[in-house]
């Protein structure tokens, strides 16, 4: 069989094969005489003929197996492969479903965000590149950055694969600085981006995304609502961010819309420590006064709180309400309970000083510090400023923030002194911001609008007196319109304890 037979006949290689096997194996092996004649005599013609057949059988062997090892990869790839097919869909049917098989939000969340990139090395370059442009080469340069930790998290599948997500493993104010840079840059949608991911990969971490909430407020005071809704867009209605969305309508005092987030965030999860009470009361400074007051005594008798325990937590949000009904019922109960009598005497003075006239003949000089400021706002709401100046102050009251606004009203050699020492000692960790704020508006660190940026961050019942301070600051400075708005909204806050306070200075001349 000559080669262009085997060539036409490639199916017949193997048989091929076996013959010339076959042939060169029925040949006898020569004698040791005769092995000698051949070697000398045999012709150049019968040694070149078993030459061929050698090497025509070695040429059709490796022909074969290489056809056959072909044929192997090839069953072995095409297997591989439907391997593979079968478990990525596994993974993306586990990674699009949750247990109970709806939808899964952390997919549907991350397939919003804005950009993602098909490999990790193009995540590290992107967060190399940005953090260049924000001038924070520190945050990806090196071993054990934040960029080279989100690259190892990402291998890991621990984190979104968002080229921003090495940024939230900085402190709440460290990656507040990043947004807020982003932004300053024209970086808008990457900020969006960077904290839409924050919200996913730190979905539990309250704490961080309140803190981070505070310093872009302070710096995006007119814009943080639309902000965050953006960031909503991106990464879902998650639990986290609608408690912040709540927390930033609340300090607006825009309290339906805080109690409509903070209920969107009890449906996902019930349990969010602190968030059933902070809902029902934004209800009740919405003007939701009854239901509000249901659902608390619900809540409340829930928690198995007996009658007079449920009624000290009842009264401050009847003290919120438009009339003192429901508080005067609760407060007949102190008779019952006198090892709750302290309680139910400060909740009476509150309630005199909101609904009615509070009287400095309530107090006396062995009441304790609890009731201080209630006694001084009864002795100036009276104009009795020298009797103010005359109390003691305990140690961790100094210096004493009354004394101080007494002493700058009537223009005292000593205020200044004072004032200063009031606002380092506030503006630390652990200070008091409404003592802060009060003492920089004294001393004029900043227009009134723009100190009261940060009111935002003091708990309601406290804003009427931030409002105060300004307006006597702007009355001061011969600002009568001004003062009057500031006068007005000190007084429009409900549940407040200044409201005679603020109308006997509104009235001075």
């Amino acid at each position: 069989m000559d080669d262009k037979t085997n060539k036409s006949t490639g199916s017949h290689e193997f048989d091929d094969i076996l013959v010339l096997r076959k042939k060169k194996a029925n040949t006898p092996p020569p004698s040791p005489e005769e092995d000698k004649t051949i070697l000398t005599e045999s012709s150049e013609e019968e040694t070149a003929n078993y030459n061929i057949v050698d090497l025509k059988v070695e040429v059709l062997e490796k022909r074969g197996n290489r056809r056959k090892f072909i044929v192997i990869a090839g069953l072995s790839i095409a297997f591989i492969a439907v391997l593979l097919l079968g478990m990525l869909m596994s993974l993306v049917s586990y990674l699009s479903t949750e247990p109970d098989g709806s939808a899964s939000p952390k997919k549907e969340a991350t397939s919003s965000i804005v950009k993602t990139y098909k490999n990790i090395k193009n995540k590290l370059e992107e967060i190399k590149k940005t953090s260049a442009e924000l001038g924070l080469k520190e945050l990806a340069e090196g071993e054990d950055t934040p960029a080279q930790k989100a690259v190892e998290a990402a291998q890991q599948k621990e984190q979104v694969d968002n080229p921003y997500s090495a940024y939230d493993l900085l402190p709440p104010e460290k990656f507040s600085e990043v947004l807020l840079k982003m932004i300053s840059i024209g970086k808008k949608k990457e900020a969006e981006a960077c904290l839409a991911g924050a919200f996913i990969t730190r979905p539990k971490d309250m704490q961080f995304h309140e803190n981070v909430r505070k310093f872009i407020q302070l710096s995006m005071l007119d814009n943080v609502e639309e902000f965050y809704a953006k960031t909503a867009l991106l990464c879902g209605e998650t639990p986290a961010i609608s408690v912040i969305r709540g927390n930033i309508f609340a300090s607006r005092g825009s309290w339906s819309n805080a109690a409509k987030a903070y209920s969107a965030a009890l449906e996902k999860v019930p349990d969010i420590a602190g968030l059933e009470k902070k809902k029902i009361f934004a209800m009740a400074r919405a003007g939701n006064e009854m239901e509000a007051f249901t659902q608390y005594e619900k809540y409340l008798a829930a928690g198995g709180l007996p009658e007079n325990k449920k009624a000290i937590e009842l009264l401050p949000l009847t003290l919120l309400f438009s009339s003192h009904e429901k508080a005067d019922a609760l407060l007949k109960l102190s008779s019952k309970y006198p090892e709750d009598s302290d309680d139910f005497r400060y909740f009476q003075l509150c309630r005199d000083a909101i609904f009615g006239k509070l009287k400095p003949s309530s107090f006396s000089e062995w009441d304790p510090d609890s009731l201080r400021e209630l006694n001084i706002i009864s002795l100036l709401s009276e104009g009795r400023e020298n009797d103010v100046l005359l109390m003691r102050v305990p140690p961790n009251k100094s210096p004493d923030l009354w004394k101080t606004f007494i002493h700058w009203r009537n223009n005292s050699n000593s205020w200044k002194a004072q004032a200063e020492l009031l606002y380092e000692k506030n503006s630390t960790n652990g200070g008091d911001p409404v003592k802060k704020i009060a003492a920089a508006l004294l001393l004029g660190k900043d227009t009134p609008d723009k100190l009261l940026g940060e009111t935002a961050f003091i708990p309601p019942e406290k804003r009427p007196l931030i409002y105060f301070f300004a307006a006597e600051f702007s009355r001061k400075n011969a600002d009568a319109v001004k003062a009057d708005e500031f006068y007005k909204k000190a007084a429009s806050i409900k549940g407040n304890i200044y409201n005679h306070l603020i109308e006997h200075y509104s009235q001075l001349k």
